[in-house]
């Protein structure tokens, strides 16, 4: 999942770690090797037959 920057939302960056899922905590490490820039969290879950879900962090991520 490697989002360019905050206007250029058309790359993503999987995360490489997934180490909690709970309804109210999610730890998860992205790489190491970000751009520099500005990000949103996104999280998808596929349910059923082709559903998908889409969750999004509201406060903007950055990488300095």
């Amino acid at each position: 999942m490697t989002n360019v920057g905050l206007l250029d939302m058309s790359q993503t960056v999987r995360v490489e770690e997934l180490t909690d899922i709970t309804p109210k905590v999610l730890t998860l490490r992205a790489s190491d090797n970000l751009s520099l820039g500005f990000y949103t969290l996104e999280v998808r879950a596929k349910y059923g037959k082709g559903g998908l879900r889409v969750g999004r962090l509201e406060i903007v991520l950055t990488v300095i």
